[in-house]
């Protein structure tokens, strides 16, 4: 009688050092997850303070659209027609910063919603009524560099969608 107790006890007691290790492991998982999307947030708003530092002033973006076009910075973005027809570059290059300040928006919470942090859809949805109002940022964001692979496959599926809405 003793015995079966005492193997009882020994045996409850290894189910739970087994279920706190497996509890553990979870933890440690969603702990990499948070972190991961904490940094990856954190590297898009870093680009996106110093792209916002250009629209501060209209010297600041004067000095970056001589810079761009002395040193053809960016021609290998694919700027809609009706974004080059604009007769101030100052202007133009304020809607790109301002557009490419969202495009990493968009990326960051695409990846967080990869890692089952935000939900896709809402995401998905809010990305799908941008590039209805306006066809050319689907355009651009997806020549955008700061984008990852995955998020160029959701914007990719998103803008054909609404491309082949119309």
């Amino acid at each position: 009688m003793k015995s079966i107790n005492k193997q009882t006890i020994e045996l409850i007691g290894v189910i739970g050092i087994i279920a706190s290790l497996i509890f553990v492991g979870i933890q440690l998982i969603l702990d990499r997850r948070l972190a991961l999307a904490e940094m990856y947030a954190f590297r898009a708003e870093a680009r996106q303070a110093n792209l916002r530092t250009y629209l501060e002033s209209e010297s600041s973006l004067k000095e970056l659209v001589s810079y761009r076009q002395n040193h053809l910075v960016g021609t290998r973005y694919n700027l809609p027609e009706e974004w080059k027809i604009e007769q101030d570059p100052i202007i133009s290059e304020a809607r790109r910063l301002r557009i490419e300040i969202n495009i990493m928006s968009w990326d960051n919470l695409l990846y967080q919603s990869s890692l089952g942090l935000l939900d896709e859809t809402a995401v998905r949805q809010g990305i799908e009524d941008n590039f209805r109002m306006d066809p050319g940022i689907a355009e651009y964001a997806l020549t955008a560099p700061a984008i990852t692979g995955y998020s160029r496959a959701v914007l990719q599926e998103i803008a054909d969608k609404v491309a082949n809405e119309e």
